[in-house]
């Protein structure tokens, strides 16, 4: 079959509208954004898989190897200051951070933003105050194939992805809190209670 040169590439032109329409439409119905995301290093890292070691490097100064972390459940959130759901959503993260159990969770921030300085003054300004790092060029996130932010990612104490959540959610919600406490108890076979009925106070 042949097809006149104008038209076929208008018609792929067409198409290739229609998916950046339909990923656009999909990133607001999620409450996310999307900032043109480099190829990725690795493949879309999935549920069931090991998450791969990195050092995290505090806003702040200093640095973090992931594997000092292994015996606590980890709530991985990438976010930027150039993204509104990312914002809006950091509250409900500071909050998450105060009611987990600390000797059983930890709450961190991972900011793809280019200017570390921009990162820093937004955390101090709003008082967010649970561990925040930066991610340098976005080198952790194309590892983990991030597509839109913000995302979140609930690492297992072994390193195993549990759960990849993208978009906007409020973490400081008791449904949210249920869900992360059993995935603890199904990961590690413990259970675990929330920073005010341990008696743990911050």
């Amino acid at each position: 079959m042949f097809v006149r040169p104008h038209t076929f590439y208008l018609a792929r032109a067409q198409s290739r509208l229609w998916s950046t329409l339909a990923l656009l439409l999909s990133l607001l119905t999620m409450g996310a954004c999307d900032k043109t995301p480099s190829p990725s290093i690795n493949p879309l890292l999935t549920e069931g898989q090991q998450v791969p070691r990195f050092v995290l490097d505090a806003i702040s100064g200093g640095g973090t190897a992931s594997n000092s972390l292994n015996q606590k459940m980890l709530v991985v959130n990438f976010w930027a200051t150039w993204c509104p759901p990312c914002r809006r959503e950091m509250p409900s993260l500071e909050q998450l951070s105060k009611t987990l159990n600390s000797n059983n969770f930890v709450v961190i921030g991972l900011s793809v933003d280019e200017d570390v300085m921009l990162a820093s003054e937004y955390l101090i300004q709003n008082k967010i105050t649970f561990a925040n790092y930066f991610d340098k060029g976005g080198v952790i996130a194309k590892r983990l194939g991030l597509l839109a932010y913000p995302e979140t990612f609930v690492i297992a104490p072994n390193r195993t992805l549990v759960r990849r959540m993208t978009g906007f959610h409020d973490w400081s919600s008791p449904e949210m809190v249920k869900i992360l406490e059993e995935l603890f108890q199904t990961q590690t076979g413990k259970t675990t209670t929330t920073a005010v009925e341990s008696g743990y106070k911050k």
